[in-house]
């Protein structure tokens, strides 16, 4: 499974990020969008999971 989350679904995207055991606060929607508030570009979330192998990044 490989999709793409936009900052505008931030329950979406905070439920995957919360979903990792030791997610960090700063992959979190609210703290991300405070870059796109000032002007750092659209924020979005890479999520990849395949069998055991969950990745998280940001673009």
């Amino acid at each position: 499974m490989v999709f793409f989350v936009n900052i505008d679904d931030n329950n979406k995207w905070d439920n995957i990020v919360k979903g990792f055991k030791n997610f960090d606060v700063y992959y979190l929607s609210g703290y991300v969008k405070a870059f796109q508030t000032h002007g750092d570009g659209e924020p979005k979330l890479f999520f990849m999971k395949i069998r055991i192998l969950k990745q998280l990044m940001f673009l």
